[in-house]
């Protein structure tokens, strides 16, 4: 256990309040706090290192929360601002809660990569989260909020050599006809959609969204029974994904000319997809960008990525 949380967990003992420095705890009974450590047991004391969401526990709802006891500060998991708790200068992290009681999942990010988790967290609970900063696979996770004249800058940069794997939506607030992009910005000029494009954020009933394949209609003139469907687009960027467009015969999504078609179904093709990675090979990292449709949508982004053997330590020791 680190020396930060020691001391707090030797004092709570005693039965003396603590409080962060400039915090007043009006309300005692609904203050929760914990202290973020890596494997080693070392405080991640950088300040806004960590960024952490509550959630109702069992649940992927986002929990309401305050950051202050008069609970004017409201958390919201749906703003690219509002929608994290930052860890402080000790590793701290910090909020008020709905009542003494009361019990919440929650999810941390280190900004460097990394995560960690606590499960069915309370007040009288554990006061330590152990995160896993220098594993072999990372995950890096930003907010997103309405951006429609985007593209908006996201909330973390990707380091030279990170190679990226697999991307993830995790959905707070959806609107019906809504959609994301996201891509990486910098100096390169990358498209905004270059590794999410155009994905629906259109329902809550899933929370959790994988940008996939399209699939389109079965080709003219074949039975339902025997109905193959093409590839007709993806939600997987450029850069994740090489996607070549099937065949139908219809207008406007036509990748081959429906003469081509005529033949019957060997005249045709299903087109082809297949995922792949993307290097970082910027030297100062790039910071991934996000455009939405010009509607109040909330949610996080997850890039799941696996470190240069060159990385080196990126968190700020003390």
């Amino acid at each position: 256990m680190g020396k930060i949380t020691r001391v707090v967990a030797a004092l709570l003992t005693l039965g003396l309040a603590v409080a962060a420095p400039g915090q007043s705890i009006a309300q005692p009974g609904y203050y929760y706090w914990f202290g973020v450590e890596d494997e080693a047991g070392r405080p991640l004391v950088h300040a806004g290192s960590v960024r952490c969401t509550p959630y109702l526990v069992g649940t992927g709802t986002p929990a309401v929360v305050h950051r202050n006891a008069a609970a004017t500060e409201t958390f919201d998991p749906a703003s690219t601002h509002a929608g994290q708790l930052i860890s402080d200068e000790r590793g701290v992290v910090h909020f008020y809660g709905g009542g003494d009681y009361y019990t919440y999942d929650v999810k941390c990010y280190a900004q460097s990569g990394g995560s960690g988790s606590l499960t069915g967290f309370t007040r009288r609970g554990t006061k330590r989260m152990v995160m896993n900063v220098s594993g072999p696979l990372l995950v890096s996770r930003f907010p997103f909020s309405i951006c429609g004249a985007g593209p908006c800058a996201s909330s973390i940069t990707l380091p030279l050599g990170a190679t990226i794997q697999d991307i993830q939506v995790e959905i707070a607030t959806a609107v019906d006809g809504a959609h994301l992009n996201v891509g990486l910005g910098g100096p390169t000029g990358t498209l905004s959609n270059s590794l999410i494009h155009q994905l629906a954020i259109s329902t809550t009933n899933v929370r959790v969204l994988r940008p996939h394949v399209v699939l389109g209609p079965a080709y003219s003139g074949q039975s339902q029974s025997t109905a193959i469907a093409h590839v007709s687009g993806s939600h997987r960027g450029a850069l994740l994904a090489m996607v070549t467009l099937g065949s139908t015969g219809e207008p406007g999504i036509t990748a081959v000319p429906f003469a081509e078609c005529s033949g019957g179904l060997f005249g045709c093709h299903s087109g082809s997809y297949m995922e792949r990675t993307h290097v970082v090979h910027q030297a100062a990292g790039v910071t991934p960008v996000f455009e939405t449709s010009n509607v109040p949508i909330g949610g996080h982004v997850y890039i799941y990525w696996r470190p240069a053997h060159f990385r080196g330590v990126m968190e700020i020791r003390p």
